[in-house]
């Protein structure tokens, strides 16, 4: 019989010593990292014109060790696959023609080479399941593959791997995740090793770098000290990837889904927030928070967001806004609110004509801030328009403008166009409420709205009609004239400053006077109180502003 050499792949000892009862002439040989090494040390061992050269990785019970070579074929290196791989595992080679060609620096660089489809089964690879968190019936089924085992997932793909290759006891090792669905994966493809082997990497549904590895243990260990997966240096990309199992959905009963996420027991990687959503996101480092809706509401949030999170989702470094057509938010609820204005009429119908939606109204509600929590029980819609019946809405506006969720909640002021001194500002502008902001504030100051959280749009949502009367012009010149003045006496303000400036010097058209004397009317009131808050507060409430007005002109 001719000679055989096994070489010892690692692990599978007793198929090492299986082969040796059976064949006792056997040699056993290390593994020189590569086929052709270790062949060329075979080959220098040998002592029979031709030498099978075999693999403790391989199942050889039903192989038939008594092949011979036809005579035209004698030169030739013949090697039969293991399983599906033509580069197989298995060689009956001619010694003294392979010592012709064994200065070759690839073993398929050999002049002649017979493939033997036929394949010799390999035995089972070690399988490591990375534990992700959740899917536990998942991973129940997994275990149940031979030589598999569950390790704990070591917050990236690269330092699990490792984890894994200091545990393996066979020459390639599955790395595989509970979060994939494997019912229809076949582990029984194997690794040529041949070569430099290649890391297998499956995509996870639609993503590239994805969860399931099929790896040499001893060339992965050549380049473990890397410090991203993605800089292993050949990599084979399977694009018939694995299916993701779904992420559990988190609900947020409200609009605040920072402290929902905050607040949040994540049991896998990911969470989808509010409803379920068809993505595949990058699990191999640096997670990002995804969001998939104009407003952030619909929204895939990682495991790893929770860290860093104090007012908002912004407060984490990686999110990424992969926006989905078929997810659009519902529109926000539009409220008029009037209080006996004397265009309210005429610019409500303007509003029903040219908004494109329903319109909801509060109408002479008691109290500014009464008004606002009247509205905000109106409301369907975490956020509502606020629209006041002094204003003409430009037709421009665009009413599909959603707020950002990922955000801490907060009231968007949007501008205003002043037709009597041009200002353009935040005044008397549309604002996109918070609806639970304005039902929680119960103490506020000079400016509602200024009393929580909130941002300016700088777009102009409309012209502010005011002007009507002169008592309703003195009244708003007075009312912004006070915040504007308190605002630059505390902070400093130059914006406060030129705006209060252009109030006092500018105006222009209807009741344009009873703007100038609202404003002077103002900054003599603030000067009279020594800027006293609570006296300032008089001017919050419309009752007080029309007995002020009436004493001072004796209407």
């Amino acid at each position: 019989m001719y000679d055989i050499f096994i070489m010892d792949m690692g692990g599978h000892d007793a198929n090492v010593q299986n082969l040796q009862i059976r064949f006792p002439h056997a040699k056993i040989v290390r593994y020189y990292d590569n086929h052709l090494d270790t062949v060329r040390r075979c080959i220098a061992r040998a002592r029979t014109p031709f030498a099978w050269i075999i693999s403790s990785c391989c199942d050889y019970t039903a192989f038939d060790f008594d092949y011979r070579a036809r005579p035209w074929e004698a030169y030739q290196i013949h090697c039969w696959a293991s399983g599906t791989e033509k580069f197989g595992d298995t060689f009956l080679i001619s010694v003294t023609e392979f010592r012709k060609q064994q200065n070759i620096k690839l073993l398929e660089w050999y002049k002649d080479i017979n493939w033997h489809s036929d394949g010799i089964p390999r035995l089972p690879n070690d399988i490591f399941i990375m534990n992700m968190g959740g899917h536990d019936d998942n991973i129940s089924q997994l275990q149940q593959l031979s030589n598999s085992q569950t390790v704990r997932y070591y917050d990236n793909h690269l330092d699990t791997i490792k984890r894994c290759i200091t545990k393996a006891t066979t020459p390639a090792v599955w790395v595989i995740a509970s979060c994939c669905d494997y019912s229809n994966f076949d582990f029984n493809q194997v690794i040529a090793f041949w070569g430099p082997d290649q890391l297998h990497c499956w995509a996870s549904g639609t993503e590239k770098f994805g969860d399931t590895f099929l790896i040499s243990a001893s060339q992965f260990r050549k380049q473990q000290d890397i410090e991203l997966l993605e800089w292993y240096k050949d990599v084979n990309w399977h694009e018939q990837g694995v299916p993701r199992l779904p992420w559990p959905v988190l609900v947020s009963d409200s609009e605040n889904i920072t402290q929902t996420i905050i607040d949040a027991q994540f049991n896998a990687p990911y969470l989808c927030i509010n409803q379920p959503v068809e993505f595949d996101p990058l699990l191999w480092n640096k997670r990002a928070f995804y969001s998939f809706n104009d407003t952030g509401s619909i929204s895939i949030a990682p495991r790893d967001v929770q860290a860093h999170l104090v007012s908002q989702i912004y407060d984490y470094p990686y999110i990424i806004k992969q926006k989905q057509a078929y997810l659009t938010p519902t529109l926000l609820d539009i409220i008029y609110i009037s209080n006996g204005e004397p265009e309210a009429e005429r610019w409500y119908e303007h509003l029903v004509a040219t908004c494109g939606q329903d319109v909801k109204r509060v109408k002479d509600v008691n109290g500014r801030a009464a008004a606002y929590k009247a509205a905000a029980e109106l409301s369907s819609t975490p956020w509502f328009w606020a629209v006041f019946a002094k204003l003409e809405v430009v037709p421009e506006f665009d009413w599909a403008w959603q707020p950002d969720w990922l955000q801490e909640p907060k009231h968007y002021i949007f501008h205003s166009r002043n037709p009597v001194n041009g200002l353009e500002y935040g005044h008397m502008g549309v604002i996109a409420y918070n609806r639970q902001l304005v039902l929680s504030t119960d103490d506020w100051g000079l400016d509602f709205t200024l009393s929580r959280a909130h941002a300016v749009v700088p777009v102009v949502s409309a012209v502010a009609h005011y002007n009507t009367t002169n008592e309703l012009t003195w009244r708003t010149a007075f009312r912004e004239c006070i915040k504007l003045k308190d605002d630059m006496v505390k902070t400093g303000s130059i914006e406060s400053e030129y705006r209060l400036d252009t109030w006092l010097t500018k105006a222009n058209g209807f009741c344009a006077g009873w703007s100038i004397k609202g404003a002077h009317d103002a900054v003599g009131y603030y000067e009279q109180v020594a800027g006293d808050y609570t006296e300032l507060m008089r001017s919050f409430e419309w009752a007080w502003l029309r007995e002020y007005y009436a004493k001072k002109y004796s209407v």
